[in-house]
């Protein structure tokens, strides 16, 4: 990774961290804070590619919510994960998942679908869901978590679900770096080039 890379690198790393905890990301590095706003000014508004009507979303968001409390009180069938997975691709796509939906919840769903973790994974893995897809079949192609994706026909019926462990892996690193923010440490910065670099490398500073 050259100059330029560690210093894109730390930028959307320290974007991600501002973007979930604005508030306490300020308290910390306020100076940090007010160049992020300068170097990532607000994105446009998204619009839904699929415009639902209300009664359309409302009715995938009411079988997700239903969906979750099965999940919770006694598990799930396959059939009633891949069900919720359906609903999920097509709320992250209209931009209306699940209020207070995360990472794990979503990891939840998966693994009765996918056997275990993403995380256990050792290389790339597609399951299959319906034994005769094709490529050709597959019009949409989700990420439902960061290395893991789910593939769907025009209707939206999950063909596939594709594992990518360096991606599952990606995610766990900038998690891992994202809450060295949490540590009221006296120069957090310094810190983070560590994360990055490694200690006593020599190349603090370099990403300025």
């Amino acid at each position: 990774m050259n100059k330029a890379e560690k210093h894109d690198e730390l930028v959307r790393l320290l974007t991600l961290k501002f973007r979930r905890d604005p508030k306490k990301f300020r308290a910390y590095l306020p100076e940090v804070a007010q160049m992020l706003d300068e170097y990532n000014p607000p994105p446009e508004p998204k619009r839904s590619p699929f415009v639902l009507t209300e009664k359309e979303r409302a009715f995938h968001q009411d079988s997700l919510a239903n969906i979750f409390a099965r999940l919770d009180e006694k598990g799930l069938s396959v059939e009633q994960a891949v069900e919720g997975l359906e609903h999920c691709a097509v709320l992250i796509e209209d931009y209306f998942l699940l209020e207070g939906v995360g990472r794990d919840s979503l990891v939840k769903l998966l693994k009765p679908v996918i056997g275990k973790s993403p995380g256990s994974f050792k290389r790339n893995e597609t399951i299959m869901i319906a034994e005769d897809r094709s490529s050709e079949d597959v019009v949409h192609r989700v990420s439902i978590v960061r290395g893991v994706y789910l593939e769907l026909d025009r209707e939206f019926r999950l063909l596939s679900i594709s594992v990518v462990p360096r991606k599952v892996r990606e995610w766990k690193k900038m998690m891992a770096l994202a809450g060295m923010i949490d540590d009221p440490v006296t120069d957090v910065s310094t810190r983070y080039e560590d994360y990055l670099y490694g200690p006593e490398t020599g190349l603090r500073g370099s990403a300025q």
